[in-house]
């Protein structure tokens, strides 16, 4: 699901590229599986900070859809 993202270097990566391709995933899938996509690619990218490897997160501040 998160294959259009698979190019995007992480510490460049835009809040407005994420919310486009979580849009598509929600026209796609529904509401619940974008929610849980967007919640495991925080994750990553929380994770990625923690290590050191990107210096923000990109998914910060996105909401959930109902």
């Amino acid at each position: 699901m998160l294959a259009p993202l698979h190019d995007d270097d992480a510490e460049t990566l835009t809040k407005a590229r994420i919310s486009a391709v979580l849009a598509d995933i929600a026209a796609q899938r529904g509401a619940v599986t974008r929610n849980r996509v967007a919640g495991a690619l925080s994750v990553v990218l929380n994770w990625a900070v923690g290590e050191g490897t990107i210096e923000r997160v990109a998914t910060t501040g996105l909401r959930a859809l109902k």
